[in-house]
């Protein structure tokens, strides 16, 4: 689940800690980059569906465009 702001996502964990004191800046940085790219696509007025992929085997990837007949994972 990606959030549309990081304050957000820290407020219902409760962890408002600076980077440096937290084990899921990984986290952070990941759902950052999502929902700036989908801001992006909104603002743009791109209008493209976008997904998550992943295995059992914990092999994913995190967002994909597709738009028309094209697909682009990030």
């Amino acid at each position: 689940m990606y959030f549309y702001d990081n304050g957000i996502r820290n407020g219902l964990i409760a962890n408002l800690n600076q980077p440096k004191k937290r084990n899921d800046v990984g986290a952070l940085w990941k759902n950052f980059l999502v929902s700036e790219r989908i801001k992006f696509l909104h603002y743009s007025e791109r209008w493209v569906n976008h997904w998550y992929w992943g295995t059992k085997d914990q092999k994913e990837i995190n967002f994909i465009e597709e738009s028309g007949e094209k697909n682009t994972g990030l």
